[in-house]
């Protein structure tokens, strides 16, 4: 376990990060200067629709700093007669958003070790060790498991063991004493530092379990404590569109959910802070629009969406974080796991919870060892 957790701690105290170490390796495809008003976000998409006949822009990126390229995700194709998926050779398009210009592309998920893709090569080592869906996920979330119960466990044996005094006897276990020997300064360092960041130990715990396992595991056994809102359930029953038809335009869907945002935004009193994206499920005859507002936990990208038909115009579903008191729950969990709330206080504690989380992992090995060795020793002495 301690070889995973080494790899989640470090992996994840570099992926806190991740947006920021992209702009500084890979400023060709990121950062512009900025001039003027940015073309409109339906242009942009029309002029990286046109880049690949093998490609098919899916979402309009409305989220952006002013010194920042437009990135457009693509997907394949498909041929509407045979049904092949085609392949462009790549998986984002990096657009000048004052120009239209190409900046480049990146191909994800087939090249991993130029410092352009690096940093997604680190993210999947973090959560699947890079290994194929499922079964790397599957792994790490049996890990994320077994951690649950260790910090469980770990917790439990630094109670003192008399009832008498409980406070004084437990105060040692909070201490590191530098005075001692290497192997008792080994073992204050494992257990005060535990005990000082437990709850957030625990709380990474528990959301890789969640991230990892929420279909097999932690969705059934959390759901039937806490409900959540099933908007996956109610987009499948949503009837699919007619074969070749043709969806709302990419302007008059954009105008038309921004209105329903705004009606959902007088009716529960909230208010939108940013876009962020708009997507189109051709397949599905769906658009999703997202926006961070004030029903939002995280400050990063927000989870306020409304899904409406593409063919019609019509809303479908409204979704945000406080739908549910489940929602809320796991919401924060997700966005505590990756340092998305508080501003970068926080992402700096984050960052710094993965050392611990190596720190622990390496402690624990050598108070094992050592005990794995004590007890080599006793079995001999009594032979």
């Amino acid at each position: 376990m301690a070889l995973f957790l080494v790899v989640a701690g470090l992996t994840g105290s570099i992926i806190v990060f991740q947006d920021e170490l992209d702009r500084w390796l890979n400023p060709r495809l990121l950062v512009v200067e900025p001039r003027g008003e940015p073309l409109p976000p339906a242009v942009l998409r029309g002029i990286a629709q046109r880049y690949s006949a093998d490609a098919e822009v899916g979402q309009i990126p409305l989220r952006r700093a002013p010194d920042a390229s437009a990135v457009f995700w693509m997907s394949p194709r498909v041929d509407p007669a045979s049904g092949e998926r085609r392949n462009p050779g790549f998986t984002a398009l990096y657009l000048d958003p004052y120009s239209g210009a190409v900046l480049g592309t990146r191909n994800f998920g087939t090249q991993w070790f130029d410092r352009e893709h690096i940093l997604a090569f680190i993210y999947e080592l973090h959560y699947t060790l890079a290994l194929p869906e499922p079964w790397g996920r599957w792994l790490f979330g049996f890990v994320a498991l077994l951690w649950v119960l260790d910090c469980l466990n770990g917790f439990y044996l630094t109670l003192p063991r008399r009832r008498r005094n409980f406070f004084s006897g437990w105060k040692p276990a909070w201490l590191v004493r530098f005075s001692r020997s290497p192997i008792r300064i080994n073992f204050d360092l494992h257990r005060a530092a535990a005990l000082w960041t437990w709850v957030m130990l625990l709380v990474l715990a528990v959301s890789s379990v969640q991230l990892n396992l929420y279909r097999e595991l932690f969705g059934p056994l959390f759901t039937s404590f806490f409900p959540v809102s099933d908007v996956r359930g109610q987009l499948a029953a949503v009837p699919r569109p007619p074969r070749g038809y043709a969806p709302v335009g990419w302007d008059e869907a954009l105008e038309r959910a921004r209105g329903l945002m705004a009606a959902h935004a007088r009716q529960n009193g909230f208010a939108v802070a940013e876009e962020t994206s708009l997507g189109l499920s051709r397949q599905r005859g769906i658009y999703a629009y997202r926006v961070r507002s004030t029903l939002d936990i995280d400050d990063r990208y927000g989870r306020t969406q409304i899904y409406f038909s593409a063919v019609d115009g019509r809303e479908l579903v409204f979704e945000h974080p406080r739908l549910t008191r489940g929602d809320l729950i796991l919401r924060w969990m997700t966005m505590l796991h990756f340092g998305h709330v508080w501003g970068m206080p926080f992402r700096l504690f984050v960052c710094a919870m993965g050392l611990v989380v190596t720190l622990l992992s390496v402690t624990g090995v050598i108070i094992w060892l050592k005990k794995r060795r004590a007890r080599a020793h006793a079995a001999l002495a009594l032979r």
